[in-house]
């Protein structure tokens, strides 16, 4: 029998940053592209292996207006990882990941494994004041943490972060550290 891990991961990020559209990209195949607003929390699950290890993960969208940040505190129990999500196109989102690092901290999960994602990456323009791959590289290499850049609504660069994902809490969680005497 082979044994299967679950972990639990958290989508944050401000409201529209496209959160619920990566979850649905990963849970159902499909895209609503049109806007809604995630009330709380909204769950999905996707099944994986990573070396012939059987994963579940559990994703945990939670909703990232300034209204539900009070109520969301539950929902940060037990989480394995998170994905900090902002949209290229809104410079603010970006600053707003500090934001949510403090929420992390706060519900002591800070220490798990975080990825930052940049999203909308099919829409960015550079001249119109939109955020450069470059500079969302510098704040992630500033805060230590792991960078992708994705198209949740076309897909792209969504597989390459799921992989990322998996193989990070692979890695955090699964792999057992020998001593050497």
């Amino acid at each position: 029998m082979v044994d299967k891990y679950i972990f639990k991961i958290l989508l944050l990020g401000s409201g529209g940053v496209g959160k619920t559209t990566l979850k649905k990209r990963y849970t159902e195949g499909l895209v609503d592209p049109i806007y809604k607003t995630t009330i709380g929390v909204e769950f999905g699950l996707i099944d994986t292996k990573h070396a012939e290890q059987e994963v579940s993960l559990h994703f945990w969208d939670i909703g990232g207006q300034v209204q539900f940040r009070d109520i969301s505190g539950a929902f940060y129990k037990g989480a394995k990882a998170a994905v900090l999500m902002f949209d290229v196109t809104q410079p603010k989102t970006l600053n707003d990941i500090n934001e949510w690092l403090k929420i992390m901290k706060q519900e002591n999960v800070d220490g798990i494994p975080k990825i930052i994602v940049g999203n909308k990456i099919d829409i960015r323009k550079v001249d119109k004041g939109h955020i450069s791959r470059e500079k969302a590289k510098e704040f992630s290499d500033k805060l230590g943490l792991r960078y992708f850049e994705t198209s949740a609504l076309y897909g792209k660069g969504t597989d390459e972060l799921l992989q990322d994902l998996v193989n990070l809490v692979a890695k955090t969680y699964l792999t057992v550290s020998k001593k050497v005497n």
